[in-house]
């Protein structure tokens, strides 16, 4: 009796202090501020995306450039020979009996009382004017031209034209085609734009759904953005072969003019040496009269014949430089249209796995219970 009290006094004792500790613990936990605002939300982290979507690279091709064959004014072997026999007879007794035979025939075109005249007296005016394209044929000596050009035998003493080729297809002075304003180039170029494709939106307002979204939206941004850099880099490279398309027809041009005014002054040359070496072969007696009007007409032949070529010449190297410009440039605008329609179809290819992962990571939403 007397131990079991002493127990139960020995224990209120002990008891008293830690009772009083808890309660003033409780209430200390009871009244702590909590801070509400600082308690951060759940974060969906997507990662379907990540290093999945690539957006492969387009081909750019350079086009083949059109090759460009100029043409020009050629003399025939007969009649080098006939002008080298007639400069350098002056050294030898006389002209070889094949060329006097071949002036003679020159010779018998003429009629000498309208002609003669004026051919003794041609001189280093009369054969610039001749090559002076500037004044009219039918104002110098057309009549004496077109006598030889009736005559097949002794037309083929004068010098031949060679018309150009583009891409190993002659081009004719007729092939040239009439003047419009302006000009037309039947290749456009396409219009390709991705940035316009917009960023989706889902249906589902779920925190999930939207953090999918977001991550999709970021990849839709790196293709669009990867689309650009490779339709600017085409678009330098394409304006560099337009550069060079432009550069190579001014040097053609600076070559027809080159050539042009080198072709005159070498026929100027050979007319003045052709003149001058008649002159001293009538004088020295070693042709008689009718050779050397012979001489006079097949020098006058030749001049306007040459002129007639260094005409068409220029007219039609012209048009023909002008017309492969245009293709040449037809030709990039088109490798630029296929370039685009393989970015097209390679961006088309990436959209389709973007959105297969996008349904996919969606379905995956709705699988965790709409991600509420």
């Amino acid at each position: 009796m007397f131990f079991s009290k002493s127990r139960s006094v020995t224990f209120l004792k002990v008891s008293k202090p830690l009772i009083f500790l808890l309660s003033v613990g409780i209430v200390f936990f009871a009244c702590a501020p909590m801070d509400v605002d600082n308690i951060q939300p759940f974060q969906y982290i997507i990662k379907d995306f990540d290093g999945k979507i690539t957006l492969g690279i387009a081909n750019k091709k350079k086009p083949a450039l059109t090759d460009f064959e100029p043409g020009g004014i050629e003399l025939p072997p007969a009649t080098l020979e006939l002008v080298e026999d007639i400069l350098t007879a002056i050294l030898r007794d006389n002209l070889k009996d094949e060329n006097e035979n071949i002036l003679q025939d020159f010779a018998f075109l003429r009629d000498p009382v309208a002609m003669d005249n004026r051919l003794k007296d041609i001189d280093v005016n009369d054969i610039d004017n001749i090559l002076d394209t500037t004044i009219p044929l039918e104002d110098i000596f057309a009549d004496i031209f077109f006598l030889v050009e009736d005559v097949p035998g002794l037309f083929r003493y004068l010098p031949t034209y060679i018309p150009p080729k583009i891409d190993g297809i002659i081009f004719n002075f007729y092939d040239i085609p009439p003047k419009v304003k302006g000009r037309i180039i039947p290749v456009l170029l396409n219009d390709y734009d991705p940035s316009k494709l917009v960023a989706v939106n889902s249906s589902l307002v779920t925190p999930c759904a939207v953090a999918v979204d977001a991550a999709y939206n970021v990849a839709l941004g790196n293709l669009i953005l990867e689309s650009e850099r490779q339709i600017a880099e085409a678009g330098i490279f394409y304006d560099g072969i337009r550069v060079e398309i432009a550069d190579i027809k001014n040097d053609r041009f600076d070559y027809l003019s080159d050539t042009l005014q080198g072709s005159i002054d070498e026929l100027r040359r050979l007319g003045i040496a052709i003149n001058i070496a008649s002159e001293n072969l009538l004088r020295e007696g070693k042709i008689n009269e009718e050779i050397y009007y012979g001489i006079k007409l097949f020098m006058v032949a030749f001049l306007v014949k040459s002129r007639q070529n260094l005409i068409m010449f220029n007219d039609t190297v012209i048009a023909a430089i002008e017309k492969i410009a245009d293709e040449d440039i037809e030709r990039v605008n088109q490798a630029y249209n296929d370039f685009l329609d393989d970015l097209e179809d390679l961006f088309g290819e990436a959209m389709q796995d973007l959105n297969g992962i996008r349904n996919s990571a969606l379905n995956n939403c709705h699988n965790q219970g709409g991600g509420s």
